[in-house]
């Protein structure tokens, strides 16, 4: 997933927060994301739809993630969250409880039950989260029937408002070499 779809001009950068660490020709990657603390991230949560085969492996809705920012996330749904209502401001590895001053677009957001991701990767997530309930639609809804539907004028939104780019499209083809879909 690293080596063939996230790294990136010899760096891999976390999805939430923007946090990139330098990954040198001949590192082994699962040592090094794990050095600095990095996880892969199911983008639509194991325990709402995604825990078994395949669905479970689809790199399609998987990501890097700084783990103590997927900790704030666990399973909360992706949605706008008002900034005066926001309690934890994310950006990089930086986690802070006041609005910032500047570029409040490079921040995550969260709050309890909900999570807003920095806005260039809004879109990104949009398309991620239709993919996996496109496919795996039946699995997501043994377990909750709202988990998705309450995410989707949101998802719409960022869809329309973050328009795929390159990086997307060579992930996505990236992506189909290595699962062939």
């Amino acid at each position: 997933l690293y080596a063939e779809v996230f790294l990136q001009n010899d760096s891999i950068e976390c999805f939430y927060s923007g946090y990139k660490i330098p990954v040198q020709a001949g590192t082994n990657i699962l040592s090094w994301t794990a050095k600095y603390g990095i996880q892969t991230e199911h983008l639509y949560p194991r325990s709402l739809g995604s825990a078994t085969m395949p669905s479970l492996s689809d790199l399609h809705h998987l990501v890097p993630a700084k783990a103590t920012i997927n900790t704030l996330r666990r399973n909360a749904p992706f949605l706008e969250i008002p900034d005066d209502q926001t309690k934890y401001w994310i950006h990089k590895d930086k986690v802070i409880t006041k609005i910032p001053r500047i570029d409040i677009s490079l921040y995550s957001e969260s709050k309890l039950n909900a999570f807003e991701p920095i806005e260039h990767r809004k879109g990104d997530i949009a398309r991620s989260m239709f993919y996996f309930y496109t496919i795996y639609r039946n699995e997501a809804d043994k377990k909750s029937k709202t988990y998705f539907t309450s995410m989707l004028p949101d998802l719409c939104r960022w869809h329309r408002s973050d328009k795929v780019d390159s990086t997307e499209i060579l992930r996505t083809l990236a992506i189909a070499r290595v699962q062939s879909n």
